[in-house]
């Protein structure tokens, strides 16, 4: 009878995968198999593949494991080596005792991956923990964070992630491990497009608990709030870290988000001067995709001729820059259809790193063909393409080429247009790919599948989809989207069918189009019993909230029945109409206050959310609303239209001219017309016509008639007709450019 050590050693001896599986299934059928056996295959099969360098040999049999050098596996078809895999995990979890090892759930994860959809990780998952009690504490970390990037990988719901977390967070209270899982699930929820969640989840590990997330977590964070505008919280981000240095040690990956925040936040010399300033001080050098977001920084700024001598200097001192510097030029070039110009720069390329460009190319060709297509020019893309070796024809290359056929956007365009370029992108998908030998991808389906969908051809991007060998929620996201867009629960209703019979549930982005589909199809009973049965973890983004809350202000408050300026009706007749349901308070007030702490808000939902409160008759609360947000959202023409409408109908003449001062002064403001109308009415309505006559005085244009009339407006409306004939006969001799105003008879008296 073998010893245990002695199949380990066989097990590194083998040479092949077929040796391998054939000692574990020796091993199992003697009952030897063990973690031991099991760990020893794994490791083996995870090795990449390459020639034997020892033969099998029985006579090392009784050697010790340690002795042996372990001999690389011989190259095996990697089908084959994913078959013996996956026989010693079943053969693992059909043994509830076993305790299971970091390297079997490492060999998971690949199977899971290069196999199966990543729900077979989450498979796996389950078996742990199920079975906690056996498994390791250190190799806890190893499995709850593997779990966690799985849930975002297959593009599950938000709560998924939540679940995750809760319980890896139940399994240790060891710091360290808490801030790897609570680092992960951050990842996933950026990943899945939660930066709400993500947000709360960073501030619960790093303020509630105290803990020093992992650099790679925190880069994915800085990343979306940058990619979000959203300042306040890269400040506070950016807080967190020179606080938290020491624990942190920010990489390269980290310090260049902080480069492109800057560059988007404080302009270009603010991330040149944290490149020659913070990376020495941090002991960091730049790398390629650290010039590539100062070269953007630069062709952004409309500075080009920089941007090209960021890249001389870089030549000059032979500092290693890699193709990425250069992706800024490389795609203006292409936009602008210059062939020639896009050449020059590969050839300086080829001239500073060729094995790097010659790596690298089908990345670059992906870049190249995507802005030509993308820009219109597909004659110049056919041209590429056709020069292009057949080594860097990949599949990222073909997507590339689709996706810029079905989603480029040329001047002057028409549906026959359109109706080509698509039967283009088809004839590529079904003809040109396989001629090369190049099998579509998931990105392949889903780009088709989201250009069908634009198109309203539901029929067609279902029977794609019926094709793909793979689909995740994001394959449907498109179909789901659009039905939402067309306000069509029944095409909804018809995906979500096909994704239950597929077993893949709806994902955040589907939940939050359920939503705004039942919302906008005036469903508002099942959208909010959605929202109301919403799973754990959920958050609806602000954009559904938003939907939601609209639809019920425009069932409050029709648009065709509107409240007066202060939110009182005006008649009667409109009194009825403008009441609000009482059943729908209490779902309007809780709307109201979530989407009134709402960190995110961008100015097109902030004036949104004001316009609708004001339409509610709120008036004092889209004042203090907007007060609340002004230092993290810009002004704009909207929010200052309605935040002086509020002012107005609160009759706040004092909140009306400090906002105005604030705008003007502070945030460089250009009041338009209409918003002079509506300040000067808000001054004139609380007596204060002195003020008012100096506003105008004030103005950078001459006054116009809508100015006379929103000065005269309260007179006549508190039926003071003198002073308003008066007033108006001493504006329009003060202010001639008013003088139309006489002719619409802004100061004549109602006929009786």
């Amino acid at each position: 009878m073998q010893s245990l050590p002695a199949l380990v050693a066989r097990v590194h001896a083998a040479s092949g995968t077929r040796e391998i599986a054939r000692v574990v299934q020796q091993a199992a059928s003697a009952g030897w198999f063990s973690p031991d056996v099991a760990d020893a295959a794994l490791t083996r099969l995870l090795q990449p593949a390459q020639a034997a360098t020892a033969p099998s040999s029985d006579s090392v049999a009784d050697t010790p494991a340690a002795a042996q050098p372990p001999p690389e596996p011989a190259v095996d078809d990697e089908s084959e080596r994913l078959d013996a895999v996956q026989s010693i995990l079943d053969t693992m979890f059909a043994k509830p005792g076993l305790v299971y090892t970091p390297t079997a759930w490492r060999a998971a994860t690949r199977l899971a991956q290069r196999r199966q959809p990543p729900s077979a990780v989450l498979d796996v998952h389950a078996a742990y923990t199920r079975h906690r009690d056996l498994v390791p504490t250190q190799n806890m970390t190893t499995v709850h964070v593997a779990a966690l990037h799985a849930v975002a990988a297959a593009q599950r719901p938000v709560s998924a992630v939540t679940r995750t977390l809760e319980l890896a967070l139940g399994a240790s209270a060891s710091p360290g491990y808490r801030a790897a899982v609570h680092g992960a699930a951050i990842a996933a929820l950026v990943k899945l497009k939660d930066v709400d969640g993500a947000w709360t989840a960073f501030q619960r590990a790093a303020a509630a608990e105290g803990l020093v997330l992992h650099r790679g977590a925190l880069a994915a964070l800085l990343q979306a709030v940058v990619q979000r505008h959203q300042r306040a919280r890269f400040d506070s981000l950016a807080a967190h870290i020179a606080e938290h240095f020491v624990g942190v040690k920010p990489d390269v990956p980290l310090a260049n988000q902080f480069v492109r925040g800057h560059a988007r936040f404080d302009g270009l010399d603010a991330a040149v001067r944290f490149v020659t300033v913070t990376f020495p001080a941090w002991d960091l050098h730049p790398d390629g995709a650290t010039y590539a977001f100062l070269v953007q920084a630069a062709l952004d700024a409309g500075d080009p001729d920089r941007a090209r001598q960021m890249l001389a200097d870089l030549r000059e001192r032979n500092l290693p820059v890699g193709w990425q510097a250069y992706r800024p030029l490389l795609a203006a070039a292409a936009r602008r259809g210059d062939l020639d110009g896009v050449n020059r720069i590969v050839e300086q390329l080829r001239a500073g790193d060729a094995g790097d460009v010659q790596r690298d190319l089908p990345r670059i060709a992906d870049v190249i063909v995507a802005e030509l297509v993308g820009a219109g020019h597909v004659a110049a893309a056919d041209l590429f393409l056709g020069a292009l070796p057949d080594d860097a024809r990949s599949v990222g290359v073909y997507n590339a080429y689709i996706r810029g056929l079905v989603s480029s956007r040329v001047s002057g365009s028409v549906d026959a247009e359109a109706d080509d370029r698509m039967a283009r992108a088809l004839r590529v998908f079904e003809r040109v790919m396989p001629a090369a030998g190049i099998a579509p991808d998931a990105v392949t389906f889903n780009t088709l599948v989201s250009a069908f969908a634009q198109r309203r051809e539901y029929a067609r991007a279902i029977a794609l989809l019926k094709a793909a060998p793979t689909v995740t929620a994001a394959s449907f996201n498109p179909l789901l989207l659009a039905a939402a867009r067309d306000r069509d629960p029944v095409v909804f209703g018809l995906v979500e069918r096909e994704m239950a019979a597929r077993s893949v549930p709806l994902d955040a982005i589907g939940l939050d189009a359920k939503l705004e589909c039942l919302a906008r199809a005036g469903e508002l009973a099942t959208a909010l019993a959605v929202l109301e049965s919403q799973p754990a973890g959920y958050r609806p983004s602000l954009k559904a909230h938003m939907v939601i809350f609209e639809s019920l202000v425009d069932l409050a408050r029709p648009r065709s029945a509107p409240a007066a300026a202060d939110g009182t009706p005006k008649s009667k007749r409109t009194a009825k109409a403008a009441r609000t349901d009482p059943a729908l308070v209490p779902v309007i007030d809780e709307l109201a206050a979530r989407l009134e702490v709402e960190p995110d808000h961008s100015r097109a939902s902030l004036a949104a959310f004001l316009d609708a409160l004001l339409r509610l008759g709120r008036a004092r609360d889209v004042v203090r609303v907007y007060l609340a947000h002004a230092d993290r959202v810009p002004v704009n023409s909207a929010i200052a239209n309605t935040v002086l409408r509020a002012a107005r109908a609160s009759r706040s003449p004092a909140t009306a001219q400090s906002l105005v001062a604030q705008w003007t002064d502070r945030d460089r403001f250009a009041l338009q017309p209409q918003h002079y109308a509506q300040y000067l009415e808000t001054l004139a309505a609380a007596g204060w016509v002195d003020q008012a006559v100096a506003v105008l005085d004030a103005m950078p244009n001459p006054p116009e008639p809508t100015h006379l009339r929103s000065v005269v407006a309260p007179f006549r409306a508190a039926g003071r007709y003198d002073a308003a004939d008066r007033l108006a006969a001493h504006l329009v001799q003060r202010f001639p450019s008013m003088a139309a105003g006489e002719d619409e008879g802004f100061a004549r008296r109602p006929r009786r």
